[in-house]
């Protein structure tokens, strides 16, 4: 046995060892893969959180706040707060500021004047009764005598309140009346009065007579409250339920023809 004979008996007994010690780990390692495969946990599905606040004003109604007039952009239902528009604050790039207010500091926006049951001026130059405001959207119901109309209205529809509608009784210095015309360039009623033979017209001023009827009188006549609840509920079956979700955003008119209704899109 020679020096050069017991190098290469070592070299070669390393490499024997480390092949033997790689296939050791190797087998154990495809052993161990059915068992790690067995022991991992299955992922949970992630549940989406529930609304916390529940949402009052609608998207797109018109409310009133501290700041003035606005608009429902969104509600957050994380932390209850509404994202509001302020429709007369604009700002120099020609958008409008925006507030983050909470219920308590928002009301609905009632147009400016007119209280509900009394008289009020459309932008279309319709006069008709102010027979309720919808505090979730904002939107003005009117009625309207004279066509047996139902509009709803943002409040910036409504121009200002009157004293009295056309085809309504009122008191004159000269006796009763009805009124036949509301002029409105010069903010004058034409009454036609009563007992004089029905050729007596009275050009009058708000100021200088009475309406005969008030508030309570008005919402159960013929085109009041109860007129206005029977075309809305009794005649709903006819109705698609998707009519009512769109009043916070746009002006319609809803009328009744041969008992039945048929609704169209008001366009400025």
């Amino acid at each position: 046995c020679t020096v050069e004979t017991a190098q290469r008996w070592r070299e070669n007994k390393g490499k024997e060892g480390k092949s033997f010690s790689g296939g050791i780990f190797s087998v154990f390692g495809l052993l161990s893969k059915p068992f790690q495969r067995t022991v991992r946990q299955p992922l949970e599905k992630k549940v989406a959180p529930q609304p916390v606040f529940e949402q009052y004003y609608k998207d797109g109604a018109a409310v009133s706040t501290s700041f003035g007039p606005g608009q429902v952009k969104q509600f957050r239902d994380g932390d209850g707060f509404y994202e509001v528009t302020l429709v007369k604050w604009k700002l120099k790039n020609d958008s409008f500021a925006q507030a983050i207010l909470r219920r308590d500091d928002i009301s609905h926006r009632v147009a400016a004047g007119c209280i509900e049951g009394y008289p009020v001026l459309t932008n279309m130059g319709l006069i008709g009764i102010l027979a309720s405001v919808d505090p979730t959207t904002g939107v003005h119901i009117v009625t309207i005598p004279t066509a047996g109309l139902v509009c709803y209205l943002q409040p910036d529809s409504l121009v200002r309140p009157l004293k009295a509608a056309v085809g309504e009784e009122v008191l004159t210095a000269y006796g009763d009346g009805k009124v036949s015309k509301y002029q409105i360039e010069n903010d004058t009623y034409e009454i036609k009065l009563i007992g004089w033979g029905g050729n007596a017209t009275l050009y009058a001023k708000a100021e200088t007579f009475n309406r005969a009827g008030d508030g309570t009188k008005t919402r159960d006549d013929a085109f009041g409250i109860k007129w206005l609840f029977n075309m809305l509920f009794f005649s709903s079956d006819k109705q698609n339920a998707s009519d009512n979700t769109t009043r916070s955003r746009s002006n319609s008119l809803v009328s009744l023809s041969v008992l039945s209704t048929s609704a169209r899109s008001i366009t400025k």
